[in-house]
C-alpha cells in the first residue's frame, strides 16, 4: 500500500464526495501530488498500481462496513425474519470475500480503464476522472460522462447516474405477471 498520507487524504475525499461536496483543485492536486513519488507529472505504472490498490481496498472497505450495518440492523427484526434475511448478509459477506481475493486484478483493470489515452502513464486528467468517482461503491470509469473543467482548462468527465427507466405498466385484470 501507499503512504499513510496519500491513503488518509483519499479516504477523506472519499467520505466528503459521498457527502455531496466536489474536491477542490488544490486538494486534487495535493493527492495527485503524494502519488506522483517521482515528482515528472504523471504517474508512472508502478505509481498508478499504488493508488488503483488503495481504490480497491477503500471500496473493499466500504462494501464490509455496509455488510456490517445490514447485520446489526438485522439484529432489531423478529426472529422469523433475522433468520430469512441472514442468509443474505451471509450472501452479501461471502461475495465482498471473493472480491477481495481478486484485489489485484480489479486494481489492474482499473488501472487499465484509468489510462485512456494508453500511454502507460496517469495524467492530471486522467487523475481527475479517477477522484470524480470518490464516494461511489464502484469505480467505473467507462461509463458516459459530462465535462467538469479545472482551473488550467483540464477537461475532465464526471460520472451521471443514468436515469430510472420508466415504471412497468400495472399488468390489466386477470393478466399473468411474469416475475423473471
Amino acid at each position: 500500500m501507499g503512504n499513510s498520507a496519500s491513503f488518509g487524504l483519499l479516504k477523506k475525499m472519499d467520505k466528503s464526495v459521498a457527502g455531496g461536496a466536489k474536491p477542490t483543485e488544490a486538494e486534487i492536486r495535493q493527492l495527485f501530488a503524494l502519488y506522483d513519488k517521482n515528482k515528472d507529472g504523471t504517474l508512472q505504472r508502478e505509481e498508478a498500481m499504488v493508488l488503483s490498490n488503495e481504490l480497491v481496498n477503500l471500496t473493499i472497505t466500504k462494501l464490509k462496513t455496509k455488510m456490517e450495518e445490514a447485520k446489526r440492523a438485522l439484529a432489531g427484526l423478529p426472529r422469523e425474519l433475522r433468520a430469512a434475511m441472514g442468509g443474505l448478509t451471509e450472501l452479501g459477506s461471502a461475495m465482498v470475500d471473493e472480491v477481495a481475493k481478486h484485489k489485484d486484478d480489479l486494481a489492474e483493470q482499473l488501472y487499465q480503464q484509468a489510462d485512456v489515452n494508453h500511454d502507460g502513464l496517469i495524467d492530471l486528467e486522467e487523475f481527475v476522472r479517477i477522484v470524480n468517482h470518490l464516494g461511489e461503491d464502484k469505480i467505473d470509469l467507462s461509463q458516459p460522462t459530462s465535462t467538469v473543467q479545472m482551473d488550467d482548462d483540464i477537461s475532465v468527465k464526471r460520472i451521471e447516474k443514468p436515469a430510472a427507466p420508466a415504471p412497468a405498466p400495472a399488468p390489466a385484470s386477470g393478466e399473468d405477471v411474469a416475475l423473471f
